[in-house]
């Protein structure tokens, strides 16, 4: 009687074994598996598929559209840079020549557009400030006009304590109909003295100020626009099954920290020039 717990004896067909053989797909050479790779079909059998070749024309598009939003900002700087009419802020030595005992005379002359913003005298331990007669307008506030700055007033403060209205005094003026610096704070310096006056110069009427600081605002802008268009080419590429563009998005993407901080830096050395 046959034992039933041993196994069915093997079987041989035709006396030969056989084998899988790996798939000849048309016109592939098995050796060159470079640019193939082996998917599973709908079927459940192996199937070859060529590999997407890497498009350089796509990764120059998704690396090169986010950069123009660098490039074209530091352009937009560069034009800024040119038309801008100058430094608002410029500073002038006047002579003060002596009138007799202590006081002081000298002229400066501002056009309708300028102010002064600023002044500073040579001294031991005091510190000179200037000051308009209209209380609301100090400090140039937003509402101030260089127009309306018809008297300053040059006030002296002590450098150890500014605050203290009982250290110094108001040892002059200028008055912008005349253009006379008068100036006495009770000490004889001498033949003459000199002051240093900022001025500064009202641009907001110019065109060419206003349209480079139009182009500065707009460079801005468009710098923002960087990591914003990196990630779009970035999605569109991968989700659209266009490899080369989304790597070249993302490596524009990574990149902007980098490019972002040369053009600040850019930014700061062109506009240090106006």
């Amino acid at each position: 009687m046959e034992d039933e717990s041993s196994p069915p004896a093997s079987i041989l067909i035709s006396g030969e074994t056989s084998s899988i053989e790996t798939p000849i797909v048309s016109g592939y050479t098995p050796t060159d598996s470079s640019n193939v790779e082996f998917v599973t079909g709908p079927d459940g059998n192996m199937v070859a598929v060529q590999k997407e070749p890497f498009v350089w024309k796509q990764f120059f598009l998704g690396f090169g559209v986010p950069m123009v939003f660098m490039i074209l900002p530091m352009l937009l700087i560069i034009i800024a840079s040119a038309i801008m009419p100058g430094d608002p802020y410029e500073y002038h030595d006047v002579t003060l020549d002596k009138v007799n005992g202590t006081a002081y005379e000298g002229t400066i002359t501002l056009e309708d557009d300028e102010w002064i913003q600023g002044c500073s005298l040579e001294h031991k331990l005091l510190l000179y400030y200037c000051h308009t007669d209209d209380d609301a307008n100090f400090g140039n506030s937003g509402d101030y006009m260089p127009e309306n700055q018809d008297v300053v007033i040059l006030e002296l403060r002590c450098e150890s304590d500014p605050d203290d209205d009982e250290c110094g005094g108001v040892v002059g003026n200028w008055t912008r109909s005349t253009g006379i610096l008068q100036y006495d704070d009770g000490h004889d310096k001498g033949d003459e003295r000199i002051i240093t006056i900022e001025r500064e110069i009202d641009y907001t009427a110019d065109d060419d100020y206003n349209t480079a600081s139009t182009l500065q605002a707009f460079s801005g802008i468009l710098c923002c626009g960087f990591p914003v268009i990196g990630l779009v080419m970035t999605a569109i590429g991968f989700s659209s099954g266009r490899k080369a563009l989304g790597v070249g998005g993302a490596i524009a993407l990574a990149s902007f920290p980098f490019v972002g901080f040369a053009f600040f830096i850019f930014a700061i050395e062109m506009t240090g020039n106006l």
